[in-house]
């Protein structure tokens, strides 16, 4: 009846409507490719990372020209019909280096449907990853700065008391004692 295909369209249109707010809730930008390499999708934060340009039915070359490493992790994954997994990839960005997570995941059995590529930026957590770093030396630093100064402060306080018994001597002439004051 008429009733049951305008609830079926509907419920598809809600289906569609939750994914696509799904895709576009994630952090992560979110690209899939054709097997012919031809960008079919791509999120907002996908386009906001690629300077928001519409890369819809581009091939993945002239999306990713700036990312020649990318470019060949797909091609890589295109050719060999599987993904190539997640890692990690660092480019300079206007004179930065900015640190992304990249996944290349197959769509399909033998990537028969294409490419799932998904990018995050990971600068500031592999910023903060370094700052902790440095943090660590630092303290480690502190910790044997301390050691040092306690190592030497032992025989230095040994050598000050011993030097106050002999000034409070009573077998050296007043020159002496002197001497001894000064040391």
């Amino acid at each position: 009846t008429l009733d049951e295909l305008q609830r079926s369209r509907m419920e598809i249109l809600d289906e569609r409507n939750f994914k696509a707010s799904i895709l576009e809730s994630i952090s992560s930008a979110i690209i899939t490719i054709s097997p012919a390499g031809i960008l079919t999708s791509i999120n907002g934060i996908g386009q906001k990372l690629l300077c928001n340009s519409n890369f819809h039915g581009v091939g993945y070359q002239d999306v990713f020209a700036e990312w020649p490493l990318l470019m060949e992790r797909i091609t890589a994954a295109l050719e060999s019909r599987r993904g190539y997994g997640r890692e990690p990839l660092t480019r300079v960005l206007q004179g930065e280096m900015t640190y992304y997570d990249v996944g290349i995941f197959p769509i399909g059995k033998d990537a028969e449907m294409g490419l799932t590529v998904t990018l995050r930026n990971e600068t500031e957590r592999e910023k903060l990853r370094e700052e902790m770093m440095r943090m660590d030396r630092l303290a480690s630093l502190g910790k044997l700065s301390a050691g040092i100064a306690h190592e030497v402060r032992n025989p230095l306080t040994g050598i000050s008391l011993l030097l106050d018994d002999l000034h409070d001597s009573s077998a050296f002439n007043a020159e002496d004692k002197e001497m001894l004051s000064k040391a």
